[in-house]
């Protein structure tokens, strides 16, 4: 802007007075925070650097977030902290600046973010556990857990549940108390019910999804009513159906299911279910008519090759003597010109 330098001050003047009015506004909304200078410096720094998404140094972010858990090692942030360093290895890496993802790091980190948060509900917490329960190697039962935390937080839960510390963006930025009062637990726990539903749809299909034959069984049987169960049901239908054009009785030398885990229990329990199923859909054996039907059929076969036989020996024997007649023919004919 090409103002006069007055005016250029008084423009960012008002800037500044709209910046200071908002943050009085989450200030009282969120419980004032008595002195900005008391937020940690390098957790300060860490966070205006994380969140600077097009020009920061990853390694020097994780650096920052680090040595502030090494001088504040009990903080109340510490979850978010380490959500926050798996995500720039995950969901967060900025590809344009060459940063790549690593699951095990951010795996690490992930680990140490669910342990803190439990089964407290918030966003980020969310996030870490959906991260580690849908991470490729991990058995059904992980997703399960993760499944049927929700479904029991949505049935069951309260504002209890949520997670009481807020977000570090409106503890640095704006001057708010780490702890959530009751209230505004209220108010997430009603946010999250509201919201639930739409997210359950992504669940429930990347549960179908990753879904063995087993796993299909189990969620009909363990979550029946379910949108789940209802589609784990047309898939299961959906095999049987492709399953009748085949030789049931192959299935026992041929595989049956394909775990990801190699435990020999579920190896047992999958063999056991797997003969329920097979016996389940045996064809029952013929009656005596049809096999008398069947062997009527064979004779019937047989009496034509006998015919096509005695009739090829027939045009055998007449071009035999067909091609015996030719040649006695020219050897008369050439007899009787050399006479």
């Amino acid at each position: 802007m090409n103002l006069p330098k007055s005016e250029n001050t008084g423009y960012f003047l008002s800037i500044s007075a709209a910046a200071a009015l908002f943050a009085s506004l989450c200030a009282q909304a969120f419980g004032q925070q008595p002195a900005k200078d008391q937020v940690h410096p390098l957790l300060r720094e860490a966070w205006l650097q994380y969140q600077d998404y097009e020009n920061r140094d990853r390694e020097q972010v994780v650096s920052l977030f680090e040595k502030y858990i090494e001088e504040d090692p009990c903080s109340v942030f510490l979850a978010e902290i380490y959500y926050r360093l798996g995500s720039l290895y995950s969901n967060n890496a900025n590809h344009k600046r060459g940063e790549t993802l690593d699951r095990e790091k951010a795996n690490v980190h992930f680990k140490k973010a669910h342990e803190l948060y439990g089964k407290k509900y918030s966003v980020e917490a969310d996030a870490a556990w959906s991260f580690l329960a849908f991470a490729p190697g991990e058995p059904t039962s992980s997703r399960k857990a993760y499944y049927e935390w929700h479904r029991n937080l949505f049935d069951k839960g309260t504002s209890e549940d949520i997670y009481p510390i807020r977000g570090i963006a409106l503890y640095v930025l704006y001057n708010c108390t780490p702890e959530l009062d009751p209230n505004e637990k209220k108010g997430q726990y009603r946010s999250y019910k509201k919201n639930f539903p739409i997210q359950n749809i992504s669940i429930e299909r990347a549960l179908f999804q990753y879904a063995s034959y087993i796993d299909l069984l189990d969620f009909v049987r363990s979550y029946p009513g379910t949108e789940l169960a209802k589609h784990c049901r047309e898939q299961l239908n959906e095999i049987d159906d492709r399953l009748e054009l085949f030789d049931i009785s192959k299935l026992d030398s041929e595989p049956r299911a394909t775990l990801a885990s190699e435990d020999k229990a579920t190896q047992v329990t999958v063999e056991s279910q797997a003969n329920e199923i097979r016996q389940e859909t045996e064809m029952p054996e013929q009656d005596s008519s049809a096999e008398q039907t069947g062997d009527t059929s064979q004779i019937d076969d047989a009496k034509r090759t006998a015919w096509v036989v005695y009739l090829l020996i027939v045009c055998a024997t007449l071009s035999g003597g067909f091609l015996y007649y030719v040649g006695m023919r020219r050897k008369k004919a050439k007899g009787n010109e050399q006479s």
